[in-house]
């Protein structure tokens, strides 16, 4: 039975708080710095497989919708979540600070990377950061510190330059900053472990758990154990990349002709302005000509008389 699309919506609404309300009725451990829920025991609950489009995110719940453009509601948790990734493309102004790097370069012995990364990843780091060769080529592994308005990009490291002495193995520099620069037209990976880069229309697969409430089973409720998103374009400052900033051509052909018109009705104001004051004036000038003219009979006449 299906319910009215408001009402199923309201309904969904009120599942989705009775749910965090019971996943979340106590706390133990931590997660980033955020009190994690004791976790029910899920693993007799019915097994879930969902494919669709996002809808919205907000915190720990991403709305998704069905193939049937249904609602469905998936809790990304991490007591239950065993996989999770985002993954799609970027640009260059997509890089900024603590975000995970990865890519293959050299570096001297002051930090620098002289060639342009080429091929860069985003990723989410798990652990310490594995050490990386100074003055030969390596793979790195950092984190970001800065990306400036001009392409440098700087990043703390593990980097390690090693010499054998003897039967030992001696690190004899170290470098904890990277810089390098990140060419127009590099190719930059996504696969970051972040929901809120979800944007409506990706791409979202989810594998976990119906939610069972009062003992039944709820298909539009799933827990997730493995979550994978597609971004369906690429990030750009951390915010999704605008499909067509150009102007419409017909729109720019009307715009372009209004602008002329505009600047044509302009130049003849100015040009009627320049002959309003000699329109103003023709009338005084008539009647000064006309008082010359009557002056110069009189003066004719008078030397006629004499």
């Amino acid at each position: 039975m299906h319910l009215p699309q408001t009402r199923s919506f309201f309904h969904g609404a009120c599942v989705a708080l009775a749910v965090t309300m019971v996943l979340a009725a106590s706390s133990s451990g931590q997660y980033g710095g955020v009190q994690v829920p004791k976790a029910v025991d899920i693993k007799g609950w019915k097994a879930a497989e969902f494919a669709g489009k996002v809808d919205s995110t907000k915190g720990s719940m991403l709305t998704a919708l069905n193939f049937g453009n249904e609602r469905i509601f998936v809790y990304v948790m991490p007591q239950y979540l065993k996989s999770l990734s985002v993954k799609g493309t970027a640009e260059p102004s997509a890089i900024k600070q603590g975000m995970g790097i990865r890519f293959v370069g050299k570096m001297d012995e002051k930090g620098v990377v002289a060639d342009k990364v080429t091929e860069l990843y985003l990723v989410t780091h798990e652990g310490p950061l594995s050490e990386c060769a100074i003055g030969e080529d390596t793979e790195f592994a950092g984190t970001i510190v800065s990306n400036d308005s001009k392409g440098n990009i700087k990043a703390t490291i593990n980097g390690v330059k090693k010499e054998v002495k003897g039967e030992k193995e001696l690190i004899t520099k170290r470098v904890k900053l990277v810089t390098f620069q990140v060419a127009d037209d590099a190719k930059i990976s996504v696969d970051l472990k972040d929901i809120s880069l979800a944007r409506a229309n990706d791409t979202v697969t989810v594998v976990g758990k119906q939610v069972k409430n009062n003992n039944v089973d709820n298909p539009f409720h799933i827990i997730a154990e493995v979550l994978t998103i597609e971004l369906t374009e690429p990030l750009s400052g951390l915010k999704r990349k605008p499909s067509s900033t150009k102007e419409p051509k017909e729109g720019k052909e009307k715009a372009d002709a209004f602008k002329e018109g505009a600047k044509q009705a302009d130049e003849e104001k100015m040009e009627g302005a320049k002959k309003e004051p000699a329109k103003k004036d023709a009338p005084k000038k008539a009647e000064e000509k006309k008082a010359e003219v009557k002056k110069a009979e009189e003066k004719k006449a008078r030397l006629g008389e004499e």
